[in-house]
């Protein structure tokens, strides 16, 4: 299964991420703009997920929770790559 299915590098950069009110500080940075999506393993696995090859700086955040608002997510796993 291709978790990227239906999303395509464009929509990932075309300029209309935003930080969405009340959502949380991706490991205490402030500021930045940020695009979410959910994803659940069809079976108990390792998920690899990367901004390798980014020409500018980058923080990736990965949360677990129901996703019903923000307050929900607890966050798991966090990343700040700096050029």
């Amino acid at each position: 299964m291709d978790w990227r299915s239906g999303f395509t590098d464009a929509d990932f950069l075309d300029g209309r991420a935003t930080m969405r009110k009340g959502e949380p500080l991706h490991c205490d940075v402030i500021g930045g703009a940020s695009h979410w999506f959910s994803y659940q393993s069809p079976a108990n696995a390792i998920l690899t997920i990367t901004t390798e090859g980014s020409d500018f700086d980058t923080v990736l955040a990965a949360y677990v929770g129901s996703g019903t608002d923000f307050a929900s997510l607890q966050s798991v796993a966090c990343q700040q790559q700096w050029r």
